[in-house]
């Protein structure tokens, strides 16, 4: 595949992610208070990581040839696990983020 189709992939995997991000936080009205800690710190961790995967994402754009795979997969790695967790959080959170 070729550079441009991998950034233009990545592009839309990090707004997904993003676009998942914002709707969890939107959706959080429903956390009851002895939710709310944890829900606060699981939000806190997904901003870390949503920083995380922005840097990779602004350093595949501007890769040499050197590093591009290497930031590719860096890139897919992370995106994977955020989805991952973002699933996870919705799940454990499900009535909250549903009502």
């Amino acid at each position: 595949m070729d550079r441009d189709k991998i950034k233009h992939k990545a592009k839309e995997k990090i707004d997904d992610i993003f676009n998942n991000l914002d709707e969890l936080e939107a959706s959080a009205t429903y956390i009851t208070a002895d939710q709310k800690k944890k829900w606060q710190q699981e939000m806190s961790n997904l901003d870390k990581s949503k920083d995380t995967i922005k840097s990779l994402y602004d350093s595949l754009l501007d890769a040499t040839d050197d590093s591009f795979d290497h930031l590719q997969k860096a890139f897919d790695q992370m995106a994977g696990v955020m989805k991952n967790r973002l699933s996870a959080i919705k799940e454990e959170y499900k009535e909250a983020v549903e009502a």
